[in-house]
């Protein structure tokens, strides 16, 4: 499994959430990746199906905001979503193998980031 994170995100206390979230991801041997700049892209490939749409993995996205995301198993529309979306996208990132060191602030801070 990879994920791809941005490296550049709205607000400061993402900084926190992502280092815990990575930090986690690896502990459970997932392949993590650092794209360049801001995406706000929210799509995956699961077992011949591709999902897409506004919707992050998060509280407010998930039960409070009118989110929507797409599954579809059309064979042309998972290849440009794996390929031309999702690989591309790591084309152009950096894997990370160890975040380093996490603070009490991000801890705390990544806490607080799930109320928002």
């Amino acid at each position: 499994m990879r994920v791809t994170i941005p490296r550049d995100v709205n607000h400061g206390i993402g900084i926190s959430a992502n280092k815990v979230t990575v930090q986690r991801l690896l502990k459970n041997g997932v392949r993590v990746f650092v794209y360049p700049g801001m995406t706000h892209v929210k799509a995956a490939v699961y077992d011949q199906w591709a999902c897409f749409g506004s919707a992050n993995f998060d509280d407010l996205s998930l039960h409070k905001n009118y989110e929507l995301n797409i599954f579809t198993n059309n064979p042309e529309v998972v290849r440009q979503v794996k390929e031309d979306l999702l690989e591309g996208g790591q084309n152009l990132s950096t894997e990370i193998h160890n975040i380093g060191d996490i603070s009490w602030m991000d801890l705390f801070s990544a806490r607080f980031a799930q109320y928002l």
